[in-house]
């Protein structure tokens, strides 16, 4: 038996290591999305957001963050809230922002999820991720000075469904592409 075991095992090991090896080298896609920068800060993130829910499902792309985040703070706390935490959080991230953001929530309200998170949270979120995850990112430019911005997105949390490539236009052009979360 022990030759046989001999013989087994390197093929199985070989096996594996193909099977690892393929699995590597077929990394999941992100959607693609495009956002326009000339529509109304509130307009643009609306229907890629019940795009990627109505795709994947709400379960699976913000549920599980949002039910993070009430492990710490309970959504009872963000309802009761959120106008001041609104207010805060926007003289962190901006009116632009901000606007965005709202524009997000409308859109959960409209899928019938709006009762599952607050502008609040959802801005907090932004910082959240922003400041406090510390992921670690690279900026830098080419000989072109074409910028280049990278960032490993080791957030944490599950995440993956809500991560997209987001191609970024400004009158009809493209003026960057990203592979972001969602917002």
């Amino acid at each position: 038996m022990p030759s046989l075991l001999r013989a087994v095992f390197p093929v199985a090991f070989v096996l594996a290591g193909a099977y690892v090896a393929a699995v590597q080298d077929t990394p999941p896609v992100a959607p693609a999305y495009t956002l326009n920068l000339d529509a109304a800060p509130a307009a643009r993130w609306g229907s890629i957001f019940k795009d990627r829910v109505g795709t994947v499902g709400w379960d699976y792309t913000f549920k599980p963050v949002l039910d993070f985040i009430h492990q710490i703070v309970p959504l009872s706390d963000w309802q009761r809230f959120d106008k001041e935490l609104q207010f805060a959080a926007s003289k962190i991230v901006g009116g632009e922002l901000t606007d965005e953001v709202k524009g997000m929530y409308q859109a959960a309200i409209d899928i019938g999820r709006g009762n599952e998170t607050t502008v609040s949270e959802l801005l907090f979120f932004q910082v959240f991720y922003e400041i406090l995850m510390e992921c670690t990112a690279i900026l830098t430019h080419d000989s072109e000075g074409r910028v280049v911005h990278a960032r490993n997105m080791d957030m944490g949390l599950t995440v993956k469904n809500i991560t997209a490539q987001v191609t970024w236009t400004k009158g009809g052009k493209p003026v960057m592409v990203t592979t972001q979360f969602l917002g």
